[in-house]
Parts: structure tokens; C-alpha cells; sequence
């Protein structure tokens, strides 16, 4: 019978009706499902592993897809998603490839089987609907309604659409996915090759170890050897072995430092550096150097050697001697170079006294740069003082003959006139007086009193013929009284004719006739 308590009962019945009832449940952790949140769950696990089965078997008519409703044995098709094998001609379909389910009801089952292709006139299609077992996947895909597919390739790929769980020894087994993971392994995982991370993504774990150095929250330990182009960070612990490089940063000695020769038989031996705390400070006395680990710096009255090395820090003192290299140092940062502003293009270093420093500036020009005393520069004032002869480095310009200078130094204007230096008179006394030479038949006559100069033909002498009357196409000669006409050259020749009287029109004859009476 039922183990119950009335209201009658005492506290001691009800604990002996609790163990008792409890010891005939037994624990929770004692099932076997996966499901153990309450019983309710663990029943509903051990239900959906309850097994049915049920054929269905269909005629199909010409190029028919659909199949509903009652088969050749009056059996109405219904099934659950995932709980179905198909078969056509013997053949087995596969899910989302060859057929798909529709029409779903209320309680989660389906009631329509569709074919991708129309079947053929007779064609057995034969639907296997079953309960029970695990219900697989939910996402669905192209493998079906199992779990895993294996391909052509024998490649296996998972349907479900949340993500996998693959656990190892985990009691009870893990069934959540933790927050944003697709794959989770539960338990030792193992593996036996290299394991990549794609591009951009990370692998992130609080501890990371191959057995012998560990990376645990930022904090590597336990290396053997480091070896990288550039290290940045702090190094704690003890150093066995060679640095190749340049160290940049504070040191705190716990021990000292001892650095060893190599087998080069021109290498320097550098002293041990000596903890402060010990009550011993400084590099070995003989170096002429004193460290102090308070403070990281090394001070020396002198040093007189040759330094190979990179120092990183300052450097208070005077240095004699040639630096290999200063490459890595720009002007900007020298103690006498005011560089307070970004130098444009063009411009120079110059002194400023005042301060005591160089500083860029703008470079000279005609309107920037002092006058001198000798060199002075050009205007137009300077110009028309010197040409007029009013300026302190003597004259430009000198008057000559006939040549006067008058300058306007309000003005500056400089005016030059030129005097005329011969007149008539001059020149009527040079052509007179054998300046002028008459010609054949030409005479000259000068007349000083009243300035003037003579030319006429010398007909009176019998020299020549002058022309008095000159007309379009012809010319009148008139020959002197008592003169003749001497005709002695070859190309002179007259037209002439003979006639028994005088013509009554003599006058009104043509030119150039000679008329003979005989």
C-alpha cells in the first residue's frame, strides 16, 4: 500500500514514512538517463525510448507526389519528425533529397509525405513510422534523420543545428553547451599532431604547459631559453646564458651579475655587479666606475678607453674621442638648438646670441639684410644723384660742348639740353669759300655782305647752254648774241627737206625741219 500520513500521525511516523519512502525511490543520481534534473524528466526519457512500429504501404497513380491519409490497408498516415524510414520501389529515400513532410498537427505529428519526383503509375511507396530510442537531431540537413553522416569521402559531419558535446569520463554527462561554444569536449582530451588556429582567432586557456614551462595568468615560468627579434617586459628570476641585444630598463639585483669571456682571446672581461643590499655597492674598484642600484647609474670621475656597445640612458659629462655612429640622433635634440617650432622649407640655422642657442629661420632677402658702408643698394635717388654729380662718390655725368646738365633733386629729374654750334653764316663761309667747286659751264658766286651763294651755267664764255623755258616734252636753248652752234658730235642729226619756195606756213611746220630753197 501507499506509505502516507494522517493528520493524526506523529513527527516520528512521518520520518519513519519518509525513510521508508525514500529508501524505496532510492537517490536520483542512481538513474541511468541522461536526463536526472527531477523524475519527471527521467520518465520522460524512458518513454521516448519505448519502442513502436508501424508500416504503411501506398499505390502510387501517375507522376503522384502527395501521400495522405489511409494506405491499401486502411491505415491513416501519421508519424512523428525524424521517426520515419521511406522506400519507393524498394529504393530508400533520403530526407530533404527525395521527399520532404508537411501538414504537422498540434501534438508535434505530421500527416503528409511529399516526393520530390512524381512517381510512377504502380510504384510501391512504402512509409516505416517508429517511436522510441533517442530522438536525434531537431536541426535536420542534408544526412537525414541520423545523427552523423558519413560522405563519399569517409568524412563524418553531424546535423544538429545547436552545437556537439562529446564527453569523455564526465558522471553525470554533460548536456549544456557552455555560453557561445559550437564544440565542447568534456574531459582529458589528447592531441597526437599539430593543432593550428586559424587567422584572427585565439587559443585561450588559464594555463598553458608543454611539462616544463607554464603560462598561467600572464606569467610564464619554468623556461629553459626565450628567443625573440624584440622582448618587451619584465624578466624575474635567474638568467643562465647569453643575451644578444640590447637591454632597455630598470634592474633589481638579487645576486650578482658575473659576466664570462668567450674563447676570444681580444675580449674585455666586465666586472661583477654587486647587489647594494648586501652592504657592497658598485663594479670592481679598478674600472674607475661606481654603480648604484638605487638609482641604475654608473658614475666615473674619468674614463679613458675606447666603448663598443649601445648605452640607453644619459650620459653627464664631456666625451673626447669620435663617435662610430650618430645616426640615430637628430639635430633637434642638441642642448644649443631651439626647436620650440617645426622648421618650414627653406629655412636656415642661425645664432642667437641672446639666448645662446641656433634656431631656424627665414633666409635672407634684399628687404631682410643690413645695409653696409660700401656696397649700398640700388635706388633711383642714389642713381640721379651720382649721374648729376651731387652725391659724395663723385660725377656721373659731365656737360660738354654745346652740352648743359639740370637737375631737380625734388623732382628727381635730370634734364640734358644740347646748343646748336654752327650757323647760315658758317656754312655759306665753308661752301664759298672751297667748300663748293663749280663744274664744266657751272659758276659759283658768294656774296659774304649779303649771305649768299651763286650757281649758274657759264654761257658767255661759250662753256655750254643753259635751258631758260622748260615745258612738258620739251626744252627752249637760247644761244647768246653773236654765238653760234657748233654741232662736232657724231650723234647730232638734223631732218631736212628740200622745196622750190618757202611754205607759205612756216611757222605752223613741224619741229625738228630744216628747210633748204633752192
Amino acid at each position: 500500500m501507499a506509505k502516507t500520513v494522517d493528520q493524526h500521525s506523529t513527527v516520528e511516523n512521518f520520518r519513519t514514512r519518509y525513510n521508508e519512502l525514500a529508501t524505496d525511490v532510492g537517490d536520483i543520481s542512481g538513474l541511468r538517463t541522461d536526463a536526472k534534473g527531477n523524475i519527471i524528466d527521467a520518465l520522460n526519457s524512458i518513454e521516448d525510448k519505448s519502442f513502436f512500429f508501424q508500416e504503411f504501404i501506398y499505390t502510387a497513380t501517375s507522376s503522384q507526389t502527395a501521400f495522405t491519409g489511409n494506405d491499401a490497408f486502411g491505415n491513416s498516415l501519421v508519424f512523428k519528425k525524424d521517426r520515419i524510414l521511406v522506400y519507393k520501389q524498394g529504393l530508400l529515400l533520403r530526407s530533404g533529397d527525395d521527399y520532404t513532410i508537411t501538414n504537422v498537427q498540434s501534438d508535434g505529428t505530421y500527416k503528409t509525405l511529399t516526393l520530390g519526383t512524381g512517381a510512377t503509375t504502380g510504384d510501391k511507396v512504402s512509409i516505416f513510422a517508429f517511436t522510441g530510442s533517442f530522438l536525434t537531431v531537431q536541426g535536420g540537413g542534408s544526412g537525414g534523420s541520423s545523427l552523423f553522416t558519413e560522405t563519399a569521402a569517409n568524412t563524418i559531419f553531424n546535423h544538429n543545428s545547436a552545437g556537439i558535446i562529446l564527453n569523455a569520463n564526465a558522471s553525470p554527462s554533460v548536456t549544456q553547451l557552455d555560453s557561445g561554444v559550437g564544440i565542447q569536449l568534456e574531459g582529458v582530451t589528447k592531441v597526437d599532431g599539430n593543432l593550428t588556429v586559424d587567422t584572427g582567432h585565439t587559443l585561450s586557456a588559464p594555463t598553458i604547459t608543454d611539462g616544463t614551462a607554464t603560462i598561467t595568468g600572464g606569467v610564464g615560468t619554468g623556461f629553459s631559453s626565450i628567443t625573440s627579434t624584440t622582448l618587451t617586459g619584465n624578466v624575474t628570476g635567474d638568467l643562465t646564458g647569453d643575451v644578444t641585444g640590447n637591454v632597455s630598463g630598470s634592474s633589481s639585483l638579487a645576486t650578482s651579475i658575473t659576466a664570462t669571456a668567450n674563447n676570444s682571446a681580444n675580449e674585455t672581461v666586465y666586472p661583477t655587479f654587486v647587489d647594494g643590499a648586501t652592504g657592497t655597492q658598485g663594479i670592481e674598484t679598478d674600472t674607475g666606475l661606481t654603480y648604484n642600484p638605487s638609482t641604475g647609474m654608473l658614475t666615473t670621475t674619468a674614463v679613458t678607453a675606447t666603448f663598443t656597445g649601445n648605452i640607453t640612458g644619459n650620459v653627464t659629462g664631456n666625451a673626447s674621442g669620435t663617435a662610430g655612429n650618430i645616426a640615430n640622433h637628430a639635430m633637434s635634440g642638441l642642448s644649443d638648438v631651439n626647436y620650440t617650432t617645426t622648421p618650414s622649407d627653406g629655412q636656415i640655422l642661425a645664432w642667437d646670441n641672446a639666448n645662446s642657442y641656433w634656431e631656424p629661420v627665414n633666409q635672407a632677402t634684399s628687404d631682410t639684410v643690413t645695409e653696409g658702408s660700401s656696397n649700398l643698394y640700388f635706388t633711383h635717388e642714389r642713381v640721379l644723384d651720382f649721374l648729376s654729380g651731387t652725391s659724395t662718390t663723385g660725377e656721373g655725368l659731365i656737360a660738354g660742348t654745346g652740352i648743359t646738365l639740370a637737375y631737380n633733386d625734388g623732382a628727381n629729374t635730370l634734364t640734358i639740353t644740347g646748343q646748336a654750334q654752327y650757323g647760315d653764316e658758317n656754312v655759306l663761309d665753308f661752301l664759298g669759300g672751297g667748300g663748293l667747286v663749280g663744274g664744266n659751264g657751272i659758276d659759283l658766286v658768294y656774296a659774304d655782305g649779303s649771305n649768299t651763294l651763286t650757281i649758274h651755267s657759264d654761257i658767255e664764255s661759250g662753256n655750254g647752254l643753259v635751258a631758260t623755258v622748260e615745258a612738258t616734252g620739251e626744252n627752249t636753248l637760247a644761244v647768246g648774241p653773236g654765238k653760234g652752234v657748233l654741232a662736232n658730235a657724231n650723234d647730232v642729226a638734223l631732218d631736212y627737206e628740200v622745196v622750190n619756195s618757202a611754205p607759205s606756213g612756216v611757222g605752223s611746220t613741224a619741229d625738228g625741219h630744216l628747210w633748204f630753197v633752192v
